[in-house]
């Protein structure tokens, strides 16, 4: 049997990583203000989806990590298949709230679709480097990693995700510039931020499930999705 069978937590840090992402899209359309920071309240769940990638990547190897990212993808389809239906379903005439629910929900579908292959390009340029660089530096500076992968991954999957925000005029041009600038520059800080309790939360699992894998000889295909 794989040892992948073996493992007592993965499913659990599955299950957060996928929970993560309709609570991103729902949020997508309230734009906040937080300091200097033109954001949606979406964006300020995001940053744990790459932390969490990062964690997969460290503890379990590429290959995990990149089963994680794949994984998704028809959960998320799934979800986005039944709320198509959901918002074509006629409500009673005398509801009031349809423009309210309409507007919240306005554009899902594409914007959930250009962000999943923005999530699936970007993570995987995230583990990547993860695993590359960890072989490198024989397992050491995990944050400083974390936080250089992200750079390079979370740049990759907002560009992609954020075109379907441009192309429905969700805001105006200047105020999306913002909002992308101002998200990025969220997400930097807070690869900092979550690589602290992130490199504890490495440990604590590297123990539990007497795991630490290398990816000396890893087929790096990010279209594989079985476990050698």
């Amino acid at each position: 049997m794989s040892s992948r069978y073996n493992y007592k937590y993965l499913l659990f840090l599955v299950a957060i990583y996928i929970s993560c992402f309709p609570l991103i899209q729902i949020g997508l359309h309230r734009p906040i203000v937080i300091g200097f920071f033109h954001l949606t309240s979406g964006a300020i769940i995001f940053p744990l989806t790459f932390i969490l990638t990062d964690i997969a990547a460290e503890v379990y190897g590429y290959q995990v990590a990149r089963q994680i990212i794949w994984v998704h993808l028809p959960a998320t389809l799934f979800y986005l298949s039944l709320l198509y239906v959901e918002l074509h379903i006629q409500p009673p005439q005398n509801w009031l709230h349809q423009s309210d629910y309409s507007y919240i929900f306005h554009g899902t579908t594409l914007i959930g679709l250009l962000g999943n292959l923005g999530v699936i390009i970007g993570f995987m340029v995230n583990i990547f480097a993860i695993s590359k660089w960890k072989i490198l530096v024989r397992g050491k500076y995990f944050w400083l990693r974390s936080i250089g992968a992200s750079s390079i991954g979370e740049l990759i999957q907002l560009t992609v995700g954020m075109l379907g925000a441009l192309y429905l005029q969700l805001w105006p041009f200047n105020e999306w510039l913002n909002i992308f600038i101002s998200i990025y520059a969220l997400r930097l800080l807070s690869a900092g931020i979550l690589s602290i309790p992130a490199t504890l939360i490495i440990i604590i699992l590297k123990k539990l499930e007497g795991v630490d894998i290398y990816d000396y000889n890893t087929n790096f295909n990010p279209f594989k999705i079985a476990i050698q």
